[in-house]
């Protein structure tokens, strides 16, 4: 496999290994790796080219419960990288690459070992490598980073921290730290958010975009649709005048559903969203390229609002929180659209908002209030993303006749503005 995509990204911590992540700002890097690698005095991170960092004790910041730290590294750029994990799943294939450390110091040339993830408890899982050297002479890669390739793109995924036990030691089994983990230990000290290497281009997205998962009888065909709305996706963009980042310091935390962690605005799912958001907004809305702009995007927050939650369970179940959002500046009768980070679409794609209890976010309650009514606006629907795709476009699957193009995003657009535009009565 090529490992060169990631290989700028490896570092020598002490004497063991770290990851290069990059942040949000301009004056410094991350190094992600294991806590016990670091030493009381002189810390040291050694790159690819030799280059030799000392790192100061206030730049050191360590997990209380977990084998985790993040190290700032000034003066450094890092290499463009994708942090994420959570669609990962016992058996996902992985890479592990690092500097084993020698049992008798020191440590050898990087190394990149294949092999599987295995099962998952409070945010670590374990590896199993069956080609990792059990010589002796061996006795780890802690802090060598763990990664998935998605898409033909590396995705760091966590880092590995211990061998599993001495029996494990036989058995190539070595125990990792999850992202969350690292993304938590940021949060906690107020640091800026990793940045994703998408951030600054929806171009980068597109061929990720309209996916079209779930129930497919025809798989050409979905292949069809799924490349017809990814190429219309690149035509629609293609000035790049709106991106992750100026939509980001445009609305901040008004784009996630509440109770979302701030740095979820790394996750590819979010913004991947947001592209197919903005996409099928100026096809129902009979807008081009030309009209994407910034004051597009806050005429259309008032009218439609994408609210993304990091969530990987039905959205059914973070009901709650999707009525505690913050709603202000919403018009009567708009339409919220709600993402979340799972794969698949699903039971229900659309909710009528008002046909609800008004006092939703008390239903647990025994205070629960059946004619407490509000004065703001009110979406008139719930409609969710991936189960607008799936209503629009896969169950209507053998309407398509797939023979031209144009014809077919016409056809497409007419599904989606089915679902969205509507009267209320």
């Amino acid at each position: 496999m090529n490992y060169d995509d990631f290989r700028p990204c490896l570092v020598q911590f002490n004497q063991g290994s770290g990851v290069l992540v990059p942040a949000m700002d301009a004056e410094y890097c991350y190094v992600f790796t294991a806590k016990h690698n670091i030493i009381d005095n002189k810390n040291t991170i050694r790159s690819n080219s030799g280059d030799l960092v000392l790192i100061e004790n206030d730049d050191i910041f360590a997990s209380v419960d977990f084998d985790a730290a993040v190290i700032i590294v000034r003066g450094t750029t890092a290499h463009p990288l994708t942090v994420g994990g959570k669609e990962v799943t016992h058996g996902t294939p992985m890479t592990l690459g690092g500097f084993p450390a020698i049992r008798a110091g020191g440590t050898q040339g990087e190394r990149f070992l294949d092999g599987q993830v295995k099962d998952f408890k409070n945010g670590e899982f374990n590896i199993f490598c069956e080609e990792f050297p059990v010589q002796d002479d061996i006795s780890g890669i802690s802090g060598g980073g763990v990664f998935h390739k998605s898409q033909n793109e590396w995705v760091l995924i966590g880092i590995e921290y211990a061998m599993a036990s001495a029996e494990g030691e036989i058995n190539t089994q070595m125990k990792c730290c999850g992202i969350s983990i690292f993304e938590k230990i940021i949060s906690d000290n107020s640091l800026s958010l990793a940045l994703p290497p998408f951030f600054s281009d929806f171009n980068a997205l597109c061929d990720s975009s309209f996916a079209l998962n779930g129930t497919f009888f025809n798989i050409k065909k979905r292949e069809f649709l799924s490349q017809i709305l990814k190429n219309y996706a690149k035509s629609q963009i293609v000035k790049g005048i709106v991106s992750p980042s100026s939509l980001w310091l445009e609305l901040e935390d008004r784009i996630f559903v509440k109770n979302t962690p701030a740095y979820c605005v790394s996750h590819k799912k979010l913004w991947i969203s947001w592209l197919e958001f903005v996409v099928i907004s100026l096809l129902v809305d009979g807008k081009s390229a030309d009209d994407l702009d910034m004051p597009y995007i806050k005429e259309l927050h008032k009218k439609r609002r994408l609210l993304y939650s990091d969530s990987t369970e039905d959205w059914g179940t973070f009901l709650k929180d999707i009525f505690s959002t913050n709603m202000d500046t919403l018009e009567e009768d708009s339409t919220i659209f709600i993402a979340n980070n799972c794969a698949l679409p699903p039971n229900k794609a659309i909710v009528d908002y008002k046909a609800l209890p008004p006092d939703i976010t008390r239903i647990h309650s025994a205070q629960f209030d059946f004619t407490k009514s509000k004065q703001k606006p009110k979406p008139s629907r719930l409609v969710h993303l991936d189960g607008l795709h799936f209503k629009s476009v896969n169950d209507k699957e053998e309407e398509y006749a797939c023979i031209d193009a144009i014809e077919t995003i016409e056809q497409i657009r007419d599904e989606y503005a089915k679902n969205i535009i509507f009267s209320r009565k």
